[in-house]
């Protein structure tokens, strides 16, 4: 009989047989350790990377926040491969705290996006990752960012299979462990001793009064040596309390010129200014089409409370302001990138916030009211002027609308001349000076010929004294922004305006002045001159304001000494006020 240690052909006695089987089973223990090692060499680094459930808390929180600003840059394969680690990490160390627990589940949900967006087909991948986030923290619900119909769908069939769960038969660092391990926070197994309670004969007692002949490291030390815990001996200053003479207390109130770092964070900076813990230099222009890289430097006393920081910003092609999480790519700066589908238009408007932990503003660059605004060169509207927040852009639904229609209530006055005529009171001579004009309605038709042109038709009727004075105008918008319009106006037409005109006559029955209303009507001709004003109160409905100035010609005056009805010309002004729809 032979085995592994011995060569073929050979007969050794059974006591030499037995000693050199050893060899065999050492040689069979040798291959299983090496396959253990190379198995460990294969294994994710990252999961074995924390040695201790607080360093495994920090790496997650650090890994989804990156993975939040991959996806928000649209580098889905970095977003998964951070997620991957988390989920590693979790599956040693389980998610023995609150915060954890959050973040595995974020980390959950992120993978069943990602999932989602690679494959929209692929729903029950995406569901499962779902009911996983759901099982880790059944309180997690789905970011703003992700609410699409279809996402809000599947995260509720995922809510609705969900159980929550913890990881199996993991050792929870913090709570009762499994069954068939060791409580290592209660009574120790049989044959081991309490280290945390009496200690076994013969071995002194760490806990509690120590032996005779040794300190007792809790209580009071011994003659010549100072109390760490107490107060402390004279001449060395006591690192727990008031600090010594010229040294700013680290635990109180800071030097002057820096932020209390232990207090509430402030608030992010009013209009117009910039704190000096944060830095970036923004770019003189921007070319159309090419994507903007914003970059931003944080100080290094204010690094460690940054949690995240977010890039706002809009253009021509965003639906409002956006928002991007910046990634850290060295130990101070910060990047972002705006895709270059959204660079086009005059201009982009941006402003940066940093966050702390608590997603509170601790800093930021510009803000909402008063951005950082850069041309875009040779870019749509680039000859406009403008500023304000990021409300002042090019009206993105504007470019799909080619009627408005406006409803336009209004008065207005005008001069009288001698030609003019009273309507009624005929033999009556009129004083030459303003008149007012009755209420009217302005109705406008505009067709939108480009982007900074229109043409339409105009109706102006009197309701009390009735005339009407119709005709063509031609707009050009000065501003066309999300919520403002601002536009020249000239036209002309044909029709009449009337004025209302205060006549004492004498009464001759009973011998009293009485006042006496009459009108005039001026025209028919006439040309006009003004500009409109329109502000956005909803996606489909805007407060305009009018101002026309018009001069009514006429084409056969009277004589001042003649009794006729003829024709009489005015210089006249309207205002008007209502409501506009495009469509």
């Amino acid at each position: 009989m032979s085995d592994l240690c011995t060569p073929s052909g050979f007969h050794l006695p059974p006591r030499l047989h037995r000693a050199l089987s050893w060899c065999g089973a050492q040689q069979a223990r040798s291959t299983l350790l090496g396959l253990v090692l190379l198995l460990s060499a294969l294994s994710p680094q990252v999961a074995h990377a924390q040695r201790s459930p607080q360093e495994a808390e920090a790496t997650v929180a650090r890994l989804v926040r990156d993975a939040g600003s991959y996806y928000d840059n649209l580098e889905l394969e970095l977003m998964d491969e951070a997620l991957e680690q988390v989920i590693a990490v979790a599956r040693r160390f389980g998610t023995p705290t609150p915060r954890m627990q959050q973040d595995v589940a974020q980390a959950y949900l992120l993978k069943g996006v990602g999932v989602f967006v690679n494959d929209a087909q692929d729903r029950a991948g995406a569901r499962r990752f779902f009911v996983k986030a759901i099982q880790t923290l059944p309180t997690v619900q789905l970011d703003y960012k992700f609410s699409s119909p279809a996402l809000k769908e599947l995260f509720q069939e995922a809510r609705s299979e969900a159980t929550p769960s913890g990881y199996g038969a993991q050792a929870n660092p913090y709570g009762a462990p499994p069954q068939g391990q060791p409580n290592p926070y209660g009574a120790p197994p049989q044959g081991q001793p309490n280290p945390y309670g009496a200690p076994p004969q013969g071995r002194p007692n760490t806990y509690g009064a120590p032996p005779q002949g040794q300190a007792n490291p809790y209580g009071a030390p011994p003659q010549g040596q100072p109390n760490p815990y107490g107060a402390p001996p004279q001449g060395q200053p006591n690192p727990y309390g008031a600090p010594p003479q010229g040294q700013p207390n680290p635990y109180g109130a800071p030097p002057q010129g820096q932020p209390n770092p232990y207090s509430a964070p402030p608030q992010a900076q009013p209009a117009g200014a910039q704190t000096p813990d944060i830095s970036h230099t923004p770019p003189r222009n921007l070319a159309e089409g090419a994507p903007f890289n914003v970059r931003l430097r944080v100080s290094q006393f204010l690094r460690p409370q940054v949690a995240w920081v977010r890039l706002f910003y809009q253009t021509i092609n965003t639906n409002g302001a956006q928002r991007l999480d910046m990634r850290p790519v060295s130990a101070l700066d910060f990047e972002g990138q705006v895709p270059g589908n959204f660079i086009t238009g005059d201009r982009v408007q941006y402003y940066i916030v940093v966050y702390n932990q608590a997603d509170a503003p601790i800093a930021s660059y510009k803000n909402n009211r008063e951005p950082e605004a850069v041309r875009i060169s040779q870019g749509r509207y680039g000859a406009l002027v403008g500023g304000g927040g990021l409300v002042e852009q090019v009206d993105p639904s504007a470019q799909n609308s080619f009627i408005t229609l406006s409803f336009l209530p209004g008065t207005g006055a005008g001069t009288l001349t001698e030609f003019a005529r009273l309507q009624r009171q005929k033999s009556q001579r009129v004083q030459p000076g303003l008149a007012f004009s009755p209420f009217h309605i302005n109705l406008e038709l505009d067709l939108k010929l480009g982007e900074n042109f229109e043409l339409g038709a105009f109706s102006r009727v009197q309701i009390v004294e009735f005339a009407v004075l119709g005709g063509l105008q031609l707009h050009y918008h000065l501003l066309n922004t999300l919520y403002q319009k601002f536009s020249l106006r000239a036209g002309g037409g044909y029709g009449r305006v009337r004025h209302l005109v205060s006549l004492n006559i004498l009464n001759p029955q009973t011998g009293v002045t009485e006042t006496v209303l009459d009108t005039t009507l001026e025209g028919p001709l006439s040309y006009k001159l003004g500009f409109a004003y329109s502000y956005r109160l909803t996606d489909s409905l805007n407060l305009k304001t009018a101002v026309d100035f018009t001069h009514l010609i006429a084409m056969e005056a009277c004589t001042p000494d003649q009794v006729c009805a003829g024709d009489s010309p005015s210089l006249h002004f309207d205002l008007n006020i209502g409501l506009s729809t495009s469509f």
